[in-house]
C-alpha cells in the first residue's frame, strides 16, 4: 500500500495496478479501495483475488481466485 501512495504523490496516473499483497480478506479490500481512492481510473488486478469470504476459497478471511481476464 505505501508504493500505491508514493505512485499517487508523485503526480503518476497508472493505466493498470498490480495487486500482489497478504490474502487475508481485510488486506485484500483494504489494497484494493486505496487503489480505487487513488487511482478511480486504472484497472485493478491481481493474483488469488475474490471480495467474498468463504471455506470453499481457503478458510475464513482467505481471498481466492475466481475471476480471470
Amino acid at each position: 500500500m505505501e508504493g500505491l501512495q508514493r505512485v499517487g504523490e508523485a503526480g503518476l496516473e497508472p493505466d493498470l495496478v498490480y495487486i500482489d499483497a497478504d490474502h487475508r480478506y481485510e488486506s485484500v479490500v483494504k489494497d484494493l479501495t486505496t487503489a480505487l481512492d487513488l487511482f478511480p481510473r486504472a484497472i485493478l488486478v491481481g493474483g488469488r483475488l475474490q471480495l467474498g469470504r468463504g471455506t470453499e476459497s481457503g478458510g475464513e478471511g482467505h481471498v481466492g481466485a475466481r475471476h480471470r481476464v
